[in-house]
């Protein structure tokens, strides 16, 4: 296998999620517009956010990286070298903005007062 195409990895999410993936990939193209559509609706508002949202985001990371822990056959005392601390790392970094952008989103097109903690 020397040349890596783009459909390869279509096919390998796609068996590793199994019944998963379709729903999941609406859902991340839902959020993603209404993301999207929330940002330019309230241009300054995701700046000025509270710290709710970030903390959202945060245990939103941690309970990522749990999940993928108990999904995976190893877990945290088998990282033995610096690339398992640095996939451990990407994978809270990638809980952490997946679940911010989704607060955000949610928290924008509700009600972001409630949000703020006004």
């Amino acid at each position: 296998m020397k040349d890596m195409e783009l459909s390869a990895f279509f096919f390998l999410f796609q068996e590793m999620l199994g019944g998963w993936f379709w729903p999941l990939f609406l859902f991340a193209v839902i959020v993603s517009v209404a993301f999207v559509v929330q940002s330019f609706r309230n241009r300054n508002w995701m700046w000025q956010a509270s710290a709710r949202v970030k903390a959202i985001g945060v245990s939103g990371g941690v309970l990522f990286v749990i999940l993928i822990t108990l999904a995976s056959s190893s877990g945290f005392t088998d990282a033995g070298g610096p690339i398992d601390f640095w996939l451990i790392t990407v994978l809270f970094g990638f809980g952490y903005i997946t679940t911010t952008t989704v607060a955000y989103t949610v928290c924008g097109l509700l009600n972001k007062e409630q949000c703020n903690g006004k």
